[in-house]
């Protein structure tokens, strides 16, 4: 039986990673799952929330969410799964590394006026709060991230429609089988 290869979909905070991966999981009939929506469930917690006790402590909990996702037996049989991760999870070289294992990482590489755009001053976006710019901080956040993003996986253009980000990430992923 050949090795399922989930999806991972990875980049910055606004880049379509949940939009475009419940699109995907939906035109192809598979599962789909939110690694933020799914930190939330286990730890009764907003992200905002959980960031503001630090964010260091929040990228402990991202990565024992991970493993638990990756470990779970369902996992694997349920698969192939579309992913949508959280946009610092590539700061853990160890998280692209168990996503690489199991599955195609994508990173959803969008405009930096075309993030604020989307995010704007939003009180969910903690990593925004308390700067009068959401392109000044996103640009810093981009900065830092950059290298760990491009060396994640294959980048795709993540600006313009949802449903042409979706097409042009199927292209370079095919999982093995799909229900």
């Amino acid at each position: 039986m050949p090795t399922v290869r989930s999806l991972f979909l990875v980049g910055m905070m606004g880049s379509g990673k949940t939009t475009v991966g419940r699109r995907i999981a939906e035109d192809r009939g598979l599962r789909f799952v939110d690694l933020d929506e799914r930190l939330e469930l286990i730890f009764g917690k907003a992200i905002a929330d959980i960031v503001r006790e630090g964010e260091p402590r929040f990228r402990r909990l991202e990565r024992a969410v991970l493993q638990h996702f990756l470990t779970d037996p369902g996992f694997e049989l349920a698969g192939p799964w579309v992913v949508a991760t959280g946009g610092g999870i590539v700061t853990d070289p160890e998280n692209v590394r168990d996503m690489q294992r199991v599955g195609t990482v994508v990173y959803l590489d969008v405009d930096i006026d075309e993030l604020a755009r989307r995010v704007g001053d939003d009180p969910a976006r903690p990593l925004l709060a308390g700067d009068a710019s959401a392109v000044r901080t996103l640009a810093r956040i981009f900065a830092e991230r950059r290298d760990a993003y491009e060396k994640a996986g294959q980048a795709i253009d993540g600006n313009g429609d949802p449903g042409e980000v979706a097409r042009r990430v199927v292209e370079v992923w095919t999982p093995s089988h799909t229900p």
